[in-house]
């Protein structure tokens, strides 16, 4: 599962730096979890949807092993849907995006 979320993640974080988007005069900025800046480059954003996958899913093993008596030693899809369902949107909320009908089209030649 780590892989998964890191290859949505990693996606997501390319579109958001993108050079294609439209310039709107600010500065497009990420922050580490220290408050420091991340740089915009494939290396760093290869890295914080590595780290940040493997904290989603180290949250979501930790819900599952909390309401479970039978300790397992993986954690099925339907493991990580009942967690993420339970309280793990309001930890990676951009999983969301997932859903296309959640993104924001500028027309519909966007589509």
């Amino acid at each position: 599962r780590v892989l998964d979320l890191e290859s949505f993640l990693c996606v997501l974080l390319s579109v958001a730096t993108s050079s294609h988007l439209e310039e709107d005069g600010t500065e497009d900025s990420f922050l580490v979890m220290n408050g420091r800046r991340m740089e915009s480059t494939p290396d760093s954003i290869l890295q914080a949807a590595k780290s940040a996958s493997e904290w989603a899913v180290s949250q979501a093993w930790k819900g599952h092993q909390a309401s479970r008596r039978d300790v397992e030693d993986a954690l099925s899809f339907d493991d990580f849907a009942d967690w993420y369902t339970r309280k793990g949107f309001g930890n990676i909320p951009w999983l969301e995006l997932l859903d296309l009908r959640k993104w924001v089209f500028t027309s519909n030649e966007d589509r």
